[in-house]
């Protein structure tokens, strides 16, 4: 493949190669591909292009460090898009906001579907397959770390110690039969609502409770 003196009528990058040729009434017409934005054209009067004014707006808003987000179509930077190396500027098309939240309703409509996923997952890749293994692992790193692992402990207890009076108290406390979320009997934890009453103790199951911390968390962060 050989290189093409003009530009790309897209992207107006000079990375451009052959593609081929395509058969017209008029004879055989080069076909070339722009290695920077895969767009594929020729340079016949029929089909000839000027510059896209959206691909225009989208390098200029790459070049500035911004770029507009799909879904809410609010121009944010480009460190509130995840990372994808397959896009012309590495980042995702969908900010991180509303990634977030396209995963939180997704779950919410499909979460028997995602429990029986993940469970099966974990029956054929989990932790009774390597269960030995990891628990080596950790019995090394707790030797090798153990000054710096009571110290954080000692640190948190005393940054904490509303949490940390809920945690003592906590396996006094009886679980009930089943979450008070979504009604599952399975991996049932205890979940404090308030940590100012340490006694008072709510039955849920372990996904409800990571929801609920990751809510928690969310909110604080978004003020």
């Amino acid at each position: 493949m050989l290189r093409h003196d003009q530009p790309c009528p897209e992207c107006g990058s000079r990375s451009v190669w052959k593609d081929g040729l395509r058969k017209t009434s008029n004879g055989s017409v080069q076909r070339w591909m722009c290695r920077d934005c895969g767009l594929r054209f020729s340079h016949t009067k029929s089909v000839k292009r000027t510059f896209n004014i959206n691909g225009w707006r989208q390098v200029c808003e790459t070049l500035a460090g911004s770029k507009k987000c799909r879904l809410c179509g609010i121009i944010k930077p480009l460190t509130d898009f995840y990372s994808d190396r397959i896009k012309r500027d590495s980042r995702r098309t969908i900010c991180i906001e509303c990634q977030k939240e396209y995963h939180k309703q997704y779950y919410q409509a499909h979460r028997e579907e995602v429990l029986a996923r993940t469970k099966e997952y974990y029956h054929m890749h989990g932790t009774h397959r390597d269960g030995e293994k990891r628990k080596s692992y950790n019995r090394e790193y707790q030797q090798k770390h153990r000054e710096e692992l009571t110290r954080g402990k000692r640190d948190w207890r005393r940054e904490h110690p509303e949490k940390a009076l809920a945690r003592a108290i906590n396996r006094a406390i009886s679980l009930g039969e089943e979450c008070k979320l979504c009604g599952s009997k399975e991996n049932l934890e205890r979940h404090h609502p308030d940590y100012q009453k340490p006694f008072e103790v709510m039955t849920v199951c372990r996904s409800c409770h990571r929801m609920i911390h990751t809510s928690k968390k969310a909110l604080i962060e978004g003020g």
